[in-house]
């Protein structure tokens, strides 16, 4: 399948993250590492695409108080990016991690966005799709702290109105069911958690989950819920599937899920088979959790955990 995957960041991050020996309250820790990634759902798609050599391009707004410093991140990952500059400063978020694998993390809210800007984005989707391939419109990630779901929704749908052959590929933790049912996307992958919350029930029994998977999947084309370290359940063309992933070392899963979209998103492009590319995706989402902070997996990494998996 020949795809232009155009990433949209409408809330991209500065990635600190920090590793410490041991947790001390009222007095100075001192992290004995320290690495700065360029962030946020759609940018990490993005950055794993690049790295898997899928060519894709990242639009993204990102704040003039220190644009210099998120552009050379993605500079040095490689992304092709378009930067649309607003007001105020790109949100650093924190990762601090524990030697046990434990970590804590702190998301800011990061910039607001003007009506303006949201505009300015549109007209830069417009002139990236391309008219001789299958576009895919990677939406993941938070809208602007001061852009609630609805408006997003309704932004969302203003591209598809304009676009509707192209697949949107949606992530987001916030959205509702009912707004899901309308943008009917390629693409939607909720965690466990985010699901239940969708459906308003919490710790769902495996009939249940089943169900409400099969009511969601008549809106989605790919359907995929990650169950963390228990794998995952993709529903496509009537069909719910279990994934199951091997046991691996953890060094932290901040950022598997954006690893799974990107990898499903490029053994779609590769190879047009569904099942190979939910488990290609589960794949790279568990090799991810094996990494420090969110740098990006390999093939290589990718391939090593696919010899372990079951469908």
């Amino acid at each position: 399948m020949n795809m232009n995957i155009i990433a949209i960041s409408l809330n991209p991050a500065i990635d600190v993250t920090l590793w410490i020996d041991t947790v001390e309250f009222e007095e100075p820790i001192f992290p004995y590492k320290e690495k700065l990634y360029a962030g946020g759902k759609a940018v990490n798609v993005s950055r794993v695409l690049t790295k898997l050599g899928n060519d894709n391009i990242l639009l993204t707004l990102a704040g003039l108080g220190n644009l210099e410093s998120f552009s050379e991140l993605l500079v040095a990952d490689g992304v092709d990016f378009e930067i649309i500059p607003v007001k105020g400063t790109t949100r650093e978020n924190l990762t601090i991690c524990l030697k046990d694998g434990r970590f804590i993390k702190i998301n800011r809210d990061g910039i607001a966005a003007a009506e303006n800007e949201f505009n300015k984005m549109l007209d830069s989707i417009q002139r990236k799709v391309d008219n001789n391939k299958q576009n895919c419109l990677v939406f993941s990630g938070e809208a602007p702290y001061n852009i609630t779901t609805e408006v997003l929704t309704e932004y969302i749908l203003k591209v598809k109105e304009k676009r509707p052959d192209d697949y949107i590929v949606l992530d987001n933790s916030t959205i509702t069911l009912e707004q899901v049912k309308k943008i009917k996307p390629f693409l939607f992958k909720p965690n466990r958690l985010e699901f239940e919350d969708m459906f308003c029930t919490a710790d769902m029994t495996d009939d249940v989950l089943m169900e409400n998977i099969k009511i969601l999947s008549d809106y989605v084309t790919h359907l995929i819920v990650s169950l963390g370290k228990d794998g995952m359940l993709y529903a496509h063309d009537g069909k719910i599937h279990r994934i199951t992933v091997p046991s691996v070392e953890k060094g932290t899963s901040v950022g598997a899920g954006d690893t799974t979209v990107a990898c499903f998103i490029d053994a779609i492009s590769r190879t047009n088979d569904p099942l190979y590319a939910v488990k290609y995706a589960a794949a790279g989402g568990t090799a991810s959790v094996m990494l420090d902070g969110t740098d990006t997996v390999t093939f290589e990494n990718i391939q090593k955990i696919m010899k372990g998996m079951v469908i």
